[in-house]
């Protein structure tokens, strides 16, 4: 019996990790004769200093926020050439993903997944697969 199946995973164009799991899931589900949908997903930070200072600092301890900040001095003379790399690199995934992951054509965040549309799509789905262990990550993952 086939079912219509959402992945929900991290989504983004920067990492062969999750793109590869991500393809590799949805191929084995579509092999079992399943509809397979990636469900875009982002976090979305909240806005206004003082809300990304508080999103942060429940975030991120004192030492690593220090961490990133000297490692951003030490990256502003790369930032150029590895700007231009980065694009590259994730034009790259996203012809992958376009070519081989069957992604929504909607983007969910934590605000916008409340909203009774975006429920309606989700309850088109039979059953869910959480994917990669770095979903559940508490400094950025998806819950």
């Amino acid at each position: 019996m086939s079912k219509k199946i959402g992945i929900m995973t991290l989504n983004g164009y920067e990492n062969y990790g999750n793109q590869l799991q991500n393809f590799a899931l949805q191929y084995f589900l579509q092999n079992m004769n399943n509809e397979v949908e990636t469900i875009i997903y982002h976090v979305k930070f909240p806005t206004g200093i003082r809300n990304k200072l508080i999103f942060h600092l429940k975030q991120k301890d004192m030492f690593e926020m220090a961490k990133q900040s000297v490692d951003k001095l030490l990256r502003k003379h790369d930032f150029k050439r590895k700007h231009v790399l980065d694009l590259k690199r994730e034009n790259n995934f996203k012809k992958f993903s376009q070519t081989f992951i069957n992604e929504t054509s909607y983007h969910l965040n934590q605000y916008s997944i409340q909203d009774s549309g975006n429920i309606d799509r989700l309850n088109n789905f039979d059953c869910f697969f959480v994917g990669s262990d770095q979903v559940w990550n508490l400094r950025g993952g998806l819950f």
